[in-house]
């Protein structure tokens, strides 16, 4: 009997504890999503920035050709009206960097107003890892369900320490009996405590240990399935993402940057109307925020599933 209560009190103490690593890790996680969405609201500033500029030099250019009679007003004041919604952009990036550095502030316990500074480059993480092998890693290493392995140990000890009350507890004493003028005393005791009316008592005891048992390996099972499904979605996501960033690194951002400067060259020119290098402007833009957005989404993901495989996967 003692030696179940004292695996029963350790099988608690293993479902703590793997519960509080289950916390540290979704709050490793948690700030991890957080850095990489500020990391891509400083690079989408830094990009606005860049096209605000471009357009700028665009208003200019577009004065200077209607001054002389080789455009018409309307392109300057499209320029004007594209500058003007790159700004808004700004703006509203501006109000998520506020949010995201109160998160993370908020995840290192830190007050709301503490400067959060600009994120460091990074490498880039890689997808080493099938999706077999990272549902086998879940499998054998998730915080979730080694946490409930041991509440299933637990609540096992339960039902044996009910299945004990159904028999006598025997306890044995030893005394002793230091006598001055006679003899030393030993004795030895031996008593049993009788489970007296157990179908009152013992055998509920029984079957509540019985059910909590088998309502632990049904949260097992339940949390064991919706991690499988979440390290498939997370790994979907993960590798979707990864090819996005490849495919707009070696092929649509530096085609898109040679039909800007190809539609420069040529509205100059004029070879097109200011509309098609508006057009331009536009397009290289929304690629270049993608291509960020895309290796951003790929390391949230990769973050996201550390807490369910219970290993790193981004540094």
């Amino acid at each position: 009997m003692i030696r179940l209560r004292r695996e029963h009190t350790a099988a608690e103490a293993d479902t703590q504890e793997w519960n509080h690593q289950l916390t540290h890790r979704e709050v490793i996680s948690e700030l991890k999503q957080a850095f990489y969405d500020l990391y891509y609201i400083r690079k989408s500033l830094d990009i606005l920035m860049k096209n605000k500029d471009l357009l700028d030099n665009f208003e200019k250019i577009a004065e200077s050709r209607y001054q002389v009679g080789q455009t018409i007003q309307q392109d300057v004041l499209k320029a004007q009206v594209e500058i003007s919604k790159v700004l808004d952009r700004m703006l509203t990036v501006g109000e998520k960097k506020r949010i995201t550095e109160a998160k993370i502030n908020s995840l290192l316990n830190r007050p709301q107003e503490t400067p959060v500074g600009k994120p460091a480059e990074f490498k880039r993480a890689e997808l080493t890892y099938s999706l077999e092998e990272m549902t086998e890693m879940a499998t054998s290493g998730s915080p979730a369900l080694k946490a409930q392995e041991s509440e299933i140990m637990r609540r096992q000890y339960g039902v044996d320490l009910a299945h004990k009350g159904y028999y006598p507890d025997f306890a044995v004493g030893f005394t002793y009996f230091e006598r001055d003028r006679n003899p030393d005393m030993y004795g030895l005791t031996l008593s049993a405590k009788l489970p007296l009316y157990f179908w009152t008592k013992q055998r509920p005891e029984l079957d509540a240990a019985r059910l909590n048992l088998s309502s632990a390996k049904s949260m097992r099972d339940n949390t064991s399935s919706t991690v499988r499904y979440q390290v498939k979605e997370g790994y979907t996501r993960a590798a979707t993402s990864e090819k996005l960033s490849k495919l707009y690194s070696s092929a649509i951002v530096p085609q898109a940057n040679l039909a800007l400067s190809s539609a420069i060259a040529n509205y100059q020119v004029g070879k097109i109307d200011f509309l098609q290098l508006i057009d331009s402007s536009v397009a290289l833009l929304d690629y270049e925020l993608k291509y960020y957005e895309s290796i951003v989404e790929f390391h949230k993901s990769l973050a996201q599933l550390e807490p369910l495989v219970g290993t790193e996967l981004t540094n």
